[in-house]
């Protein structure tokens, strides 16, 4: 709900068009400016989830990623040069990695979520601390070559 209050407000807004842009943890939460503005007067996230270390937040016994499209649908990390994010992408297009800080004590599956609202979760694979996280394209059921997550903007059937 917090990606499509983001969205929709358009307090991100990189490319300046008047559509708003999904955000990362630390825009969400106020720690850092929004692309193409600056930093939320009123977070829409926790402080607590403002707390990124490697594009990572830990919380609740989970470590958390969100990803944004770059220009060719391959996804780029908090983590990463945010300047790499491209803009008509990120007006449609987000996803997030949820995995356990220790496999079998803090939880025992992964999950993964975009802006279909579709929670997944899989325990054939046991990530676990940051050392292990899941791949990008890990939990997405299908990859459109080149390492891309999703299909361009103006595709109207996202990967399954």
């Amino acid at each position: 709900s917090v990606q499509a209050q983001i969205q929709s407000s358009a307090y991100a807004d990189q490319n300046r068009n008047g559509v708003g842009e999904f955000g990362y943890f630390g825009e969400l939460a106020g720690r850092e400016p929004v692309r193409g503005g600056e930093k939320l007067a009123r977070p829409l996230l926790s402080k607590d989830l403002a707390k990124v270390h490697n594009g990572v937040v830990t919380r609740g016994g989970y470590h958390f990623r969100i990803y944004l499209p770059d220009a060719e649908g391959r996804p780029v990390g908090e983590h990463e040069e945010r300047g790499k994010v491209d803009a008509a992408r990120a007006e449609k297009q987000w996803c997030c990695y949820a995995w356990p800080v220790a496999q079998g004590i803090t939880g025992n599956r992964t999950f993964f979520i975009d802006g279909s609202g579709t929670l997944r979760g899989v325990t054939e694979k046991n990530y676990s601390g940051k050392s292990e996280p899941p791949a990008a394209a890990a939990l997405k059921l299908e990859t459109l070559g080149s390492g891309a997550l999703w299909p361009k903007v103006d595709d109207p059937k996202p990967p399954r």
